[in-house]
């Protein structure tokens, strides 16, 4: 019988989460480094969707997930909405003392992120959308977290979140559509 893999799984994102987390929080440095070079680039996308400045903000994430690593309870999958979290609220604290400064030209030059980590094309899409809906659609879509997850870090209901990722959908879609682009990937 064929085992049925959801995107909604968290655990089926990196099979040995669960122990991979156990052991990175009893001071395993081999399995903290694998935790980390599965998630950085994703959480990289993740906040190049909300700032600029993706690269600062992630490892300043990085940094205080390092700190805090042993002190963590939890399973594979709080793992991944506490980083999120963590992440999230950086960059929200980031875009606050922004907002206070001003941008900067260092801040408008990191606008330009290379292929290998972020296609631009995704951030000029998602530019389209409401900040809430492009941090919902980064959250489901590039981080690949589920419904629970991304209420949890947004402090939303799992309803909200529905309802916003199939608006924000329908919208990219409709974008797309406008910019000649169809389903299939043809012009």
């Amino acid at each position: 019988m064929a085992t049925r893999r959801t995107r909604s799984n968290v655990g089926s994102v990196m099979p040995d989460l669960d122990e991979t987390v156990s052991k990175a929080t009893t001071g395993d440095q081999n399995a903290f480094v694998k935790l980390w070079k599965y998630f950085y680039p994703r959480m990289l996308k993740f906040l190049y969707s909300i700032t600029g400045d993706a690269e600062d903000v992630c490892s300043e994430a990085w940094i205080k997930i390092a700190a805090a690593i042993k002190t963590f309870k939890g399973d594979g999958k709080a793992f991944v909405t506490w980083i999120y979290t963590i992440a999230r609220n950086l960059a929200i604290d980031h875009l606050r003392t922004l907002g206070r400064r001003g941008p900067t030209e260092e801040v408008l030059d990191h606008h330009i992120v290379g292929a290998d980590q972020y296609p631009s094309e995704v951030h000029a899409m998602l530019k389209c959308l409401k900040s809430e809906e492009a941090e919902v659609i980064s959250l489901r879509v590039i981080a690949g977290l589920d419904v629970p997850s991304v209420a949890e870090i947004t402090g939303k209901t799992e309803s909200n979140i529905r309802v916003i990722t199939h608006r924000s959908l329908n919208k990219l879609n409709e974008q797309l559509t406008k910019e000649g682009f169809v389903r299939g990937g043809a012009i």
